[in-house]
């Protein structure tokens, strides 16, 4: 599912790199101006953490994002879904 969300940069993260193919992502946080605020981590992968280096801390931004939910059942049979925020476009 696609999306937009525009906020202000409320606090950048570093970059993590896992495993030995060097998967990155560097997370954001971004708070919408509105009169009672949400506020979004948005995951940066790939070279799309390249966008994140023109931010900095109280930037107004424009993000083109995909939403993605997966579901996880564990061994003990609890099941859980999982949301991500997936940023494309600045």
């Amino acid at each position: 599912m696609k999306g937009l969300i525009i906020g202000q940069v409320a606090q950048i993260g570093k970059v993590q790199e896992f495993g030995e193919k060097g998967f990155k992502k560097q997370e954001v946080i971004i708070k919408t101006l509105e009169e009672y605020p949400n506020v979004y981590c948005v995951e940066f992968t790939g070279k799309n953490t390249s966008l994140v280096n023109s931010f900095a801390i109280n930037d107004n931004v424009r993000i083109d994002v995909n939403i993605r939910g997966r579901e996880y059942t564990s061994e003990k049979g609890n099941y859980s879904v999982f949301h991500s925020i997936n940023a494309w476009k600045v």
